[in-house]
């Protein structure tokens, strides 16, 4: 019998990274508030305006732009583990807020808009802290001598 190999920590670690990004990918984009899909449905049955439209998918670049100033300030008192964690489950339950309210409004009514803008904006707030979080959590634990290339390639 040809002896196993068992990978090293190195090679395991890289591909667990690998298989967590290239199954997460899928599921961040449908997370993400003001992907194109979501916004299209919410448009079309809502009855949105482009204006409307463009701002909901505005959402993610303007608080990735604001996550700049943000996640400095909660560094301050938090570690990164904690902004990760907190950020992501604020995330996950601002989607069940999301997921529940929608059979619940009405399809005509000038508040929709307003109640789905405060939803997305929540959920967009929160994953650009949660991605970078992450990135900083991630970090403590990949070894010095290769985070630099390691990031570089899944990012």
């Amino acid at each position: 019998m040809p002896p196993t190999h068992v990978p090293g920590p190195l090679r395991s670690n890289l591909r667990f990274s690998f298989l967590e990004a290239l199954f997460a990918v899928p599921v961040i984009f449908l997370a993400a508030p003001g992907n194109v899909v979501m916004t299209v449905l919410f448009t079309r049955y809502f009855q949105f305006t482009g204006a409307q439209f463009g701002l909901l998918v505005a959402l993610p670049a303007l608080f990735n732009a604001l996550q700049v100033v943000l996640v400095p300030l909660l560094q301050r008192r938090y570690t990164a583990k904690r902004i990760s964690l907190g950020a992501g489950w604020g995330h996950f339950f601002s989607l069940l807020v999301l997921a529940g309210a929608l059979p619940l409004l009405p399809v005509e009514g000038g508040g929709v808009f307003f109640i789905l803008l405060g939803l997305m904006a929540a959920q967009a707030c929160l994953m650009s802290i949660a991605i970078v979080a992450w990135t900083s959590w991630a970090q403590e634990f990949t070894p010095e001598r290769i985070r630099g290339k390691f990031f570089g390639r899944r990012n």
